[in-house]
């Protein structure tokens, strides 16, 4: 199972940039920046034999595998971390909102791989309204899955395909990186409220194109006057906060807006509620119509994007 793993780092998340624009790292490209033979990455690519715990951190240092699937990877190879589910109520506190308050642009806490939200700042809440951390008495931490699936804040800041290829994205990186790290209850609660979506099925079951979200972590959001910009995701998990959390801060990459039509008539309105109770296990969102309202409906987009 571990080499499966192996093989989609380096061929999903390692990019080399070459002639003809992007492609995957080689086995013989691996072997040579690791000091190793392309065999011996043949054989953990079959699983035939773990690499070692040193060669094991090179490997992650050398692909910048992100912590979550190093976590997956040292135990599918037995060489495990314990479990970390984050505590909720929150242990995050004042000096977490004080990190990223750093950050000029949004930028937000969440606890992978389960994609809660744990803390936000300033920027965020004026980018994607509704996405807030869930009050201490919640019975657990707001999900940013279900705020993408079906909060309003979510709908008028992207367009429809940029908020499926969100969606997408992290159900895909869920269905990775979850099972084995995180108790099956766990993943259950994230999972129950986004059944309910005529969508989640065909999304759920979907595969990632050529090219991981890793490799081009771009995506365009509207602002509260219904300008359309690019920005970059960038991702980080330093010392602090400790935990299974990591920091995706985002950077406006554009100067002015793209000529291009919006996805969703209107300018952006200048208010968007953060929505209310929606069962006895989540405090943000407010479901309403599963699909279609606001004459929006993810599953034409769908059929040709699976289809890719």
């Amino acid at each position: 199972m571990f080499g499966k793993y192996i093989q989609l780092m380096r061929t999903r998340h390692k990019v080399i940039q070459g002639k003809s624009g992007h492609r995957p790292m080689s086995r013989e490209e691996l072997a040579a920046a690791l000091n190793i033979s392309k065999s011996l990455v043949e054989k953990w690519e079959l699983g035939e034999r773990p690499p070692t715990p040193e060669r094991l951190t090179a490997f992650f240092s050398e692909l910048e595998v992100p912590y979550y699937f190093r976590r997956k990877i040292r135990q599918l190879v037995g060489y495990p971390d314990p479990p970390e589910v984050p505590a909720w109520p929150s242990e995050l506190g004042e000096l977490a909102q004080r990190h990223l308050d750093d950050f000029r642009g949004p930028a937000m806490i969440q606890a992978v791989p389960l994609h809660y939200v744990y803390a936000v700042n300033a920027a965020c809440r004026e980018l994607f309204p509704g996405l807030e951390p869930a009050s201490a008495d919640a019975d657990r931490p707001a999900s940013l899955l279900e705020w993408l699936f079906f909060h309003p804040g979510a709908r008028v800041a992207y367009d429809v395909r940029d908020r499926f290829a969100q969606i997408r994205s992290l159900l895909c990186q869920l269905r990775l990186e979850a099972p084995g790290v995180v108790p099956p209850e766990e993943i259950e609660a994230v999972l129950a409220p986004l059944r309910v979506s005529p969508d989640f099925d065909t999304l759920w079951n979907s595969q990632l194109g050529d090219l991981s979200p890793y490799a081009a972590p771009i995506v365009r959001v509207r602002d509260r006057a219904g300008s359309l910009f690019r920005y970059s995701i960038k991702m980080s998990r330093d010392e602090y906060p400790p935990g299974p959390y990591v920091t995706y801060h985002m950077t406006r990459l554009d100067s002015s807006p793209l000529n291009v039509k919006q996805g969703v008539p209107g300018a952006r309105p200048a208010q968007l509620g953060g929505g209310q109770t929606t069962g006895p296990r989540s405090r943000l969102l407010t479901l309403g119509q599963p699909a279609g309202d606001q004459g929006e409906c993810l599953t034409g987009v769908m059929a040709a994007m699976v289809a890719r």
